[in-house]
């Protein structure tokens, strides 16, 4: 009888197989992480059902991340909603550097500022300082961080958004305020802008005369 009767994989000369299979396919994983950095082998004994053996071993080499380092940094983002992708690389055991995109987790210590998604694409949310952080599991805790800068764009542009062609009883408020919208020259808001509202004919009391952009860049009054 030629057919295999059992599989034994022993790992680095141990007494006891880390598999034993006597129904194919003969198939197993090895969890690397409770294993040293450096080499190890595997050695496998089959046996077959007159009791012939053959045997085959198969070397394979560890390594770990021993430190991160996330980049561009500092970071700089001007314009809200503006984006920018963050790469990581990791440096091992071995003393090679590699970029890495999977097992990292990404953070933002001020998600009013900018956010961070599991991509690692930083979105700006508002004017101001925040601190991402990228950190993997290898298998200790490890992490990066840089600061990030979120500044407005220049406003460029002033748009009407509501409260236009309106008409109403002389004392009573108007249906819609008026809302405008400033933005910068990639079209995206721009908060804290000084706005000034007033009335050019027909008359009437605004609520707000003088306000600032909010943070999608729309400043709003209404007219009685």
């Amino acid at each position: 009888d030629v057919r295999v009767a059992r599989v034994d994989v022993f790992l680095d000369g141990g007494a006891d197989p880390i598999y034993s299979g006597s129904v194919g396919p003969y198939q197993f994983s090895i969890n690397t992480t409770s294993l040293a950095n450096g080499s190890h082998q595997l050695f496998a004994v089959v046996i077959d059902g007159a009791g012939n053996t053959a045997q085959a071993a198969q070397a394979f080499f560890v390594v770990s991340i021993t430190s991160l380092a996330i980049a561009p940094t500092p970071l700089a983002i001007t314009g809200i909603g503006a984006t920018h992708a963050l790469a990581v690389t990791a440096t091992f055991s071995d003393g090679s550097v590699t970029p890495i995109t999977s097992g990292l987790t990404f953070l933002s210590a001020d998600t009013s500022r900018a956010t961070v998604n599991a991509a690692g694409v930083v979105t700006a949310v508002a004017p101001g300082s925040t601190t991402i952080a990228a950190a993997v599991q290898a298998p200790a805790s490890l992490l990066a961080s840089l600061p990030v800068t979120v500044t407005a764009g220049d406003p460029t542009t002033l748009t009407l958004v509501s409260g236009d062609q309106q008409t109403a009883v002389a004392g009573q408020l108007v249906g819609a305020p008026f809302i405008v919208r400033v933005t910068d020259a990639n079209g995206r808001p721009v908060p804290d802008v000084s706005i000034s509202f007033q009335t050019v004919t027909g008359g009437g009391a605004l609520t707000v005369s003088d306000t600032n952009t909010d943070g999608q860049g729309r400043p709003s009054s209404t007219l009685t």
